[in-house]
């Protein structure tokens, strides 16, 4: 999901200033937690701009070391009869 854009989070940081975050959530038509969070992370940081977006979820295992963590089956070969059988 993407910010909110620089502006509207001023206008409604604005609007919410003068009313209650109810009203403000319900003529941006944003939920009033939304609200209730830009207001916090104003207080808290002093600015109207959203964080910068992350990358994503980091990966468990680096791309070139992907294949070395892969181990053979070790049960299936033990619960396989001997090849002179099959």
């Amino acid at each position: 999901m993407k910010a909110y854009s620089l502006d509207l989070r001023t206008r409604m940081f604005s609007y919410a200033l003068t009313h209650s975050v109810r009203e403000t959530a319900t003529l941006f038509r944003v939920s009033p937690n939304t609200v209730h969070v830009l207001k916090k992370f104003f207080i808290e940081t002093g600015q109207l701009a959203p964080k910068p977006s992350r990358a994503g979820r980091p990966r468990a295992i680096s791309a070139e070391g992907w294949w070395t963590g892969i181990k053979p089956f070790p049960k299936i070969r033990q619960n396989l009869p001997p090849p002179d059988r099959i």
